[in-house]
């Protein structure tokens, strides 16, 4: 028979491992929903490839996106990222707000993974002489997650290009460094 001492113990032991697990639980429902709410924008909005057009470069990616449908979910949507051999393929907003697409997903649903967003400071044009683009380096790979791949001499050498499509202009962009750095000041 355990004492009284030790019948609090095993309560509290029991407690502590249910309220561990219901909230490991949670934060990985929440994982799947996020990432679930940006495989669905590419079904809803026909992101979709396409056939490239005798005045687009070779090895260019080509992608029809219905920025008309994205706009209409939310106004501040303004350009869509891919950067080949990983899994960035998303909405990119802009805000005034750094803050608010931490924990929001472009439909404005409340979301771990966020959005990837432009600094509130960049104009949105994508012709500053530096644009800053965050997302949260999600350890499920979904967001920025695998650029980490980019350490990786194969990849770099394979998909050294980005591209960010906006409704007017297909930017591509060559990747030259790749750092991981800690989150250092504010915003």
């Amino acid at each position: 028979k355990l004492s009284s001492t030790a019948r609090y113990i095993w309560a509290g032991v029991f407690l502590l491992v249910f309220f561990v697990s219901a909230a490991v639980a949670l934060y990985l429902a929440m994982l799947i929903q996020g990432e679930a709410i940006y495989a669905a924008s590419r079904q809803s909005f026909q992101v979709t490839e396409a056939e490239p057009t005798p005045e687009e470069p070779l090895g260019q990616p080509v992608f029809a996106v219905d920025f008309s449908a994205l706009q209409e979910w939310n106004p501040e949507v303004e350009a869509w990222i891919w950067i080949q051999d990983t899994e960035i393929f998303y909405p990119v907003i802009h805000t005034t707000d750094n803050e608010k697409y931490l924990k929001y997903s472009y439909d404005l649903q409340k979301s771990v993974n966020g959005s990837i967003f432009l600094d509130s400071r960049n104009n949105g044009d994508w012709q500053d002489h530096n644009t800053v683009v965050y997302g949260h380096n999600m350890k499920n790979g979904s967001m920025f997650g695998t650029l980490r791949k980019f350490y990786e001499d194969e990849v770099y050498e394979k998909a050294p290009y980005f591209w960010i499509y906006t409704p007017d202009l297909i930017y591509q962009y060559r990747i030259f460094s790749a750092a991981v750095v800690n989150k250092v000041g504010l915003t």
